[in-house]
């Protein structure tokens, strides 16, 4: 297992629900909060913003993504996130997500774990506008 308390940086871990072993990999996590794990595990759940110590979790909205780009259906992003790690945890591919990962790999990596969810729902936020904008 990784070993975090050796490292000066901060690391992204982002899974799909339908994997098994992600969800002994979360369990297994010593530093995050119970209800954090739950959450983000736990795929059914609504969509919600929790802080527990210095650890900030839940789930947010994001358009679905396919071969086409982004498509009209919401699915939610769960995730829990602290100074050293943001963890992801999807049903389906989602659109802000894939932005985000196309950043990473041009080298636009945010700072912190939090400046990575300020990113995804910026992304978010400029998709719904968008689609608001077509519908008017």
């Amino acid at each position: 297992m990784l070993d975090l308390a050796s490292s000066q940086d901060w690391y992204w871990f982002h899974f799909a629900s339908a994997h098994e072993q992600a969800r002994h990999l979360i369990r297994a996590l010593s530093n995050l909060p119970e209800d954090a794990k739950d959450s983000l595990i736990d795929q059914d759940g609504d969509l919600r913003l929790d802080v527990e110590g210095d650890t900030v979790y839940g789930a947010i909205a994001d358009f679905e993504h396919d071969l086409s780009d982004r498509n009209k259906e919401t699915a939610k992003l769960s995730f829990a996130l602290n100074g050293r790690m943001f963890i992801s945890m999807r049903r389906h591919a989602l659109y802000s997500t894939d932005l985000v990962r196309r950043h990473f790999e041009r080298g636009c990596v945010p700072a912190l774990p939090i400046d990575l969810l300020e990113m995804i729902f910026s992304h978010f936020a400029h998709a719904a506008a968008r689609e608001l904008s077509e519908i008017a």
